[in-house]
């Protein structure tokens, strides 16, 4: 079932549609391929979780665009600008974004009305949206399954509440 999210993000609307399943599959693909090394940086820059608990924390946290450089500079390094730029505005979308009292549906059109001037919005906007249609990804069946083996191999006690 589609679901759609909406929140604020500073001081505007910003709403979700996820994607339909095929093309939600394909860019999981794309992603999963060019930010895994990536975010691997990105974590080792920020501290790995210790449990589920603290992956959950990181996960709910507002997209933190300066503890982002690192690894963005490594995804810029490997894909051709343009690539990058498609990926973004395919991921997007289903989104749609207020703009002076007006919802604007990003876009190859409408990107740069809707986030010139505001990059760190945009990846903000582009974090909500990932998490929106890729949450499984997120939970049992991905990162949140492999933390539950991890778990399984702490000590007693390790677990932080």
């Amino acid at each position: 079932m589609v679901k759609t999210e909406e929140t604020t993000i500073d001081s505007r609307k910003v709403i979700v549609v996820q994607l339909p399943a095929r093309k939600s599959i394909l860019l999981k693909t794309q992603l999963i391929k060019l930010l895994g090394p990536s975010m691997i940086k990105l974590l080792g820059s920020i501290g790995a979780p210790k449990s589920k608990a603290d992956l959950t924390k990181m996960l709910d946290k507002d997209f933190d665009f300066s503890s982002a450089a690192v690894a963005l500079e490594s995804l810029c390094a490997i894909i051709s600008p343009e690539y990058y730029m498609g990926l973004i505005v395919q991921t997007m979308a289903s989104t749609r974004v207020e703009v002076e009292g007006k919802m604007w549906e990003v876009n190859d059109s409408s990107f740069d009305v809707v986030f010139s001037g505001e990059l760190p919005f945009m990846y903000k906007v582009w974090w909500f949206t990932l998490k929106v249609n890729y949450a499984d990804f997120f939970g049992m069946s991905g990162i949140g399954g492999l933390m539950n083996k991890l778990e399984a191999t702490m000590p007693q006690g390790s677990e932080k509440k």
